[in-house]
């Protein structure tokens, strides 16, 4: 199996566990989306381009823990993140999302 495959069915497998948890497909799209930044941010920097999150809220970060402290540390992470300007036009005062009206 080469790389791209074994990564697929990573993705796959924490999909699934998360799924088993009760967590619906676009929260744990969404999970999923915030690690691969973190981790492709690492990339970049390792790559010379600039560093895009801050030290100590990085994907390195994440690695230092494991367990309840890794779950805080994670959640303090997002809620550190800035939301981008399309975060802030879907969401509502009160940081609820908004409600789209059904097709």
């Amino acid at each position: 199996m080469n790389s791209s495959n074994r990564l697929v069915q990573k993705l796959c497998n924490f999909c699934n566990v998360l799924r088993d948890d009760g967590v619906s497909t676009i929260e744990y799209v969404e999970q999923l989306t915030y690690l691969l930044f973190l981790k492709m941010a690492v990339e970049r920097q390792k790559a010379g381009l600039g560093e895009v999150v801050t030290i100590g809220l990085d994907w390195q970060s994440l690695l230092d823990r494991d367990g309840d402290e890794l779950e805080v540390h994670y959640r303090h992470i997002l809620e550190s993140l800035p939301p981008s300007s399309a975060e802030q036009s879907l969401t509502s005062q009160d940081n609820r999302p908004v409600a789209f009206p059904a097709d």
